[in-house]
């Protein structure tokens, strides 16, 4: 399973997922969850494991200007999520397996250098836009239960109301209770994107909150 947890900061958009996986034969490993397709455009993919990768390669055929525009990108990963969606779910039912969901989410800087992130649930066939323009918000995905839930209350652990967001403490905090949750398929380390008009920095997530 994964967790996928974002926050909505002025100027700034924070991506981060935890990067265990687990195989048929039970051990685990990790993988890269959260990726940069471009310089200012940053992606982050749970449900299905292996079964959904091909979405990177499908991004990666993208054109350059394509990659580089969250939203223009967010259009086609939608329409692409849909059909891999539906590959994954009937190899999911011949193995007996249910729907664990497809979600992606696509963090980016436009044109006009605003911040903006776009949540596809590519199952559901649904999208939603968050601009860092508006209040400070987070929200969560993936194919672990309460993803959304887990978000807010990792929000409320590490940060008063009135203050900002503590972004590194705020997703290790989440990945932590996902993890608590799901100790088999949901663990640490953690990849955390900061998408910022001045590009994007990355922090590793460990299971200790600094």
């Amino acid at each position: 399973m994964t967790i996928i947890v974002a926050a909505i900061l002025p100027e700034t958009i924070i991506l981060a997922a935890d990067s265990k996986r687990s195989a048929s034969n039970g051990k685990t490993f990790e993988v890269l969850k959260v990726r940069a397709v471009s310089r200012r455009t940053v992606v982050a993919k749970g449900g299905f494991g292996d079964l959904a990768d091909s979405i990177w390669t499908a991004i990666d055929g993208l054109p350059e200007e394509v990659r580089c525009n969250p939203l223009s990108l967010a259009h086609h990963v939608h329409r692409i999520g849909a059909t891999i969606h539906q590959e994954c779910l009937s190899k999911a039912k011949v193995a007996g397996e249910g729907d664990l969901g497809l979600y992606i989410f696509i963090a980016g800087i436009e044109e006009d250098d605003n911040a903006v992130l776009v949540v596809v649930d590519a199952g559901k066939g649904q999208r939603k836009e968050y601009r860092s323009s508006g209040p400070t918000e987070v929200t969560g995905m993936g194919s672990v239960p309460d993803a959304l839930r887990i978000a807010h209350q990792a929000a409320q652990a590490v940060s008063d109301s009135n203050e900002p967001l503590p972004a590194v403490d705020w997703a290790t905090e989440a990945i932590r209770i996902g993890q608590a949750n799901d100790p088999a398929t949901i663990g640490f380390p953690g990849d955390l994107a900061a998408v910022t008009a001045a590009g994007v920095q990355w922090v590793k997530l460990s299971a200790i909150i600094r």
